[in-house]
């Protein structure tokens, strides 16, 4: 599992770090997230569950090659 930290006033984004957003159809809660090899910035959805001790299921997928269980780092869900 890949610890993804929370972004940081102008650090957005870097490698390996997520933030979180608010959408108006359920669960509510999501989050945008960049790949911790190459970057690339994509949104978890409803295919994915965002537990509450920031646990995301099922894994995370990217286009480069990346597949891994991530965990959102002070994610309070």
């Amino acid at each position: 599992m890949i610890s993804l930290t929370r972004f940081k006033e102008g650090s957005w984004p870097t490698n390996a770090t997520y933030r979180k957003t608010q959408i108006k159809i359920p669960p509510g809660f999501s989050a945008v997230i960049s790949c911790p090899h190459c970057g690339v910035v994509g949104s978890l959805d409803e295919s994915h569950d965002i537990h509450a001790n920031g646990e995301v299921y099922p894994s995370v997928v990217c286009h480069c090659g990346f597949h891994d269980f991530i965990i959102l780092e002070g994610y309070d869900g």
